[in-house]
């Protein structure tokens, strides 16, 4: 999205400026409808809070929580809150309109690979790191509240039932687990925490259990304390450790072991007490794979989707090469852009040249006229199926399909030029 279109959405003065369009869903003390603003026809997601009921359950710190949390969290893994209006008895809030379904819809009868597991996992654990770092407890993740964006990533939303914290302190609320009984806070309770049930008690804690129990789902297609009885699941969920024989990756099963920790005292408290960085998830085997500092600047660039303009692309071949070098092998491949599995290939020129005492390797992006050099010191490059092929330079992949010429002649030509390299640095 944007800047105008936000800017368009803050130009409503008055909830009146909306037209209602449709309900998307109600909850214990709130509903949120489709939303259409009169003056451009953008639409939105509009929450109306009812502060009556909020104040007849005392509950009417809750009424400026959730707004003020979203506002403070600027994160693309986290829904918007563009604008809030009021009256004596509703608080409206103007938040970003997911219509890609919900990451529950998304993962029902499907299998994911652990590469796709992992994907949602990195986006998952940082989430909840921007989250907490604004002390904040969701207390509700489950996959019923993570939308899914167009590109396949996932957004948390339903901060209605959140609590705030400072440092390791965690708060009790001696009716609040009544009281959210009929909320969806609860729903089937498998996402619960042991202290949530035992102890009444909620901390950043309980937001990573539920972090580990919707990764074993992913595995196993299952919650890992289900039961058709609530009784005996929540007996489960305080007592009961998960059976693992359906994951065969040794990494996951440690990772998910770290956030089902029975006592809360010991679950990551020390990443928590360390203003909750998250480092030792993010550093974890199971997501070694994963560059967390590209991984939301991959959504960006997959959301462009240029057109193939061959002319446009062999222009380019004259553009790298100056004087003084001498051309190896010159010609169009794919180059794949996005994020893992849900990325999209796009045609860039790539030229291996010779200089005085080094080989080089260039690809140009027409689409964004730049020119882009992947360095050959300690490099890697291997072929792959179906004329793929991937190059690994300073800890980051790049991944080719063949155009012009065969991925063969590539890995074979760019293996030469790192052997090469490697002469003039001993």
């Amino acid at each position: 999205m944007n800047q105008n279109q936000v800017l368009s959405r803050l130009s409503c003065k008055d909830i009146n400026d909306y037209s209602f369009v449709k309900m998307l869903g109600t909850g214990s003390y709130s509903e949120v409808f489709q939303g259409k603003n009169k003056t451009n026809g953008e639409e939105t997601a509009i929450k109306v809070i009812d502060k009556v009921f909020l104040a007849k359950q005392n509950k009417s710190h809750l009424i400026y929580l959730e707004s003020n949390a979203l506002m403070s969290i600027n994160h693309p893994g986290v829904i918007k809150c563009y604008a809030t209006y009021e009256s004596n008895t509703k608080l409206y809030l103007s938040l970003e309109l997911m219509n890609w379904g919900t990451f529950r819809d998304f993962i029902k009868g499907r299998q994911l690979t652990t590469r796709e597991i992992q994907f949602y996992a990195a986006q998952l654990v940082i989430i909840l790191e921007q989250v907490h770092k604004r002390g904040v407890v969701h207390r509700d993740v489950k996959p019923e509240n993570l939308m899914m964006t167009q590109d396949k990533f996932i957004k948390l939303i339903d901060f209605g039932t959140i609590l705030l914290f400072k440092g390791n302190e965690v708060t009790k609320e001696e009716s609040d687990i009544k009281f959210c009984r009929k909320s969806s806070f609860c729903g089937t309770g498998e996402y619960l925490s042991p202290e949530l049930l035992d102890q009444n008690c909620c901390g950043p804690q309980s937001d990573l259990w539920a972090l580990g129990v919707i990764i074993y789902e992913l595995f196993t297609g299952k919650t890992p304390f289900q039961s058709d009885v609530e009784y005996i699941m929540f007996q489960n969920i305080s007592d009961k450790e998960p059976n693992y024989d359906l994951i065969k990756d040794q990494t996951a099963i440690d990772f998910i072991q770290m956030l089902l920790t029975k006592d809360a005292s010991t679950r990551l408290t020390e990443a928590i007490e360390n203003d909750c960085d998250y480092s030792i998830l993010k550093q974890h085997p199971f997501l070694s794979n994963v560059n967390f500092e590209t991984l939301w600047l991959e959504q960006k660039e997959s959301q462009e989707q240029p057109k193939f303009d061959r002319k446009n692309v062999l222009r380019a071949k004259t553009t790298l090469v100056n004087d003084g070098v001498s051309l190896i092998l010159s010609g169009i491949v794919d180059k794949h852009s996005g994020v893992l599995m849900f990325g999209q290939y796009t045609p860039r020129t790539m030229q291996l040249i010779q200089k005085h005492f080094s080989q080089e390797l260039f690809y140009y992006n027409p689409y964004k006229k730049k020119n882009h050099q992947i360095e050959l010191i300690n490099a890697k490059c291997k072929l792959g199926n179906d004329g793929d092929f991937v190059i690994t330079s300073n800890n980051k992949k790049y991944f080719f399909k063949q155009r012009e010429h065969p991925a063969t002649q590539w890995v074979a030509l760019i293996n030469n030029a790192i052997s090469y390299n490697k002469q003039f640095q001993q």
